[in-house]
């Protein structure tokens, strides 16, 4: 699948992989920060998220591919991958199943073992906004409040509105596809062997997502890895705390051979 995406800089590739519900503008900011100092980052709205192509499949299989196919048709050589929660499960699907496709990955608050399902909620409250009904953006805030308690999380996902013509808003995700994805997104992405791809695991310390009495499996997976937890950040750290993020990136990079 032919994904939108943008470039930023020139240099050394660099390929960020935004997370679930999300879209490249997301990491936006972040790459704008990475692109003056020597490289191109290439932001990548996934299959069924932002200006990318609907499909009813959505697995990790399949977005890797995806992506392996835009860093051929680009011409995208020995690049640094960066995914976030979702986008880093891609990542590591991508390391496994295309063996020869990155110089090294960076992943951002998720670890290759299995979630159990957890966005039951936000669909919920998604599926609640009707918008044959609803007309603008603060009645379809105040609807996702019936469920969606969290305003940053709401604003989150109110990003994903477009007008598809007059007066009539619409979903920039594919909806129906994601919902019906919601046991996939939560699958391991664990390699079929040990990879040992530098890698670095980066995480919020106020998050859950990345448990530090578990990171001996994630090591086991990816002998390679180095792991950093990052003071004042939950789950969303390149918003949360971006100069720490950008900082340690950095520290990796300059160390890669």
């Amino acid at each position: 699948m032919y994904l939108n995406y943008r470039v930023l800089g020139e240099g050394k590739p660099f390929v960020i992989l935004h997370g679930f519900l999300g879209v490249s503008d997301n990491w936006q900011t972040f790459a704008r920060s990475l692109a003056p100092l020597g490289f191109s980052v290439y932001l990548f709205d996934l299959r069924n998220h932002g200006l990318s192509p609907h499909n009813p499949e959505h697995t990790y299989a399949v977005m890797a591919a995806d992506v392996a196919f835009m860093l051929s048709e680009l011409k995208i050589h020995n690049p640094i991958i960066m995914g976030h929660s979702m986008g880093g499960k891609v990542t590591m699907k991508l390391a496994n199943d295309f063996p020869n496709s990155m110089k090294a990955m960076i992943i951002v608050d998720i670890a290759p073992y299995a979630y159990p399902p957890h966005h039951q909620t936000i669909f919920k409250g998604l599926l609640s906004v009707d918008l044959n009904v609803i007309k603008t953006r603060a009645e379809a805030d105040e609807k996702l409040a019936e469920t969606i308690t969290d305003l940053s999380m709401r604003q989150f996902l109110l990003k994903n509105l477009y007008w598809k013509e007059e007066g009539q808003l619409a979903w920039r995700f594919n909806i129906d596809a994601l919902a019906n994805a919601i046991e996939i997104i939560g699958e391991a992405t664990l390699p079929d062997s040990p990879n040992f791809l530098p890698a670095l695991f980066a995480y919020g310390e106020d998050s859950d997502y990345v448990n530090p009495t578990r990171i001996s499996e994630i090591s086991a997976a990816f002998p390679s890895a180095k792991f950093i937890g990052i003071q004042g950040a939950g789950h969303w750290v390149h918003a949360q705390q971006p100069a720490k993020l950008q900082s340690v990136v950095l520290d990796f990079v300059k160390n890669l051979k």
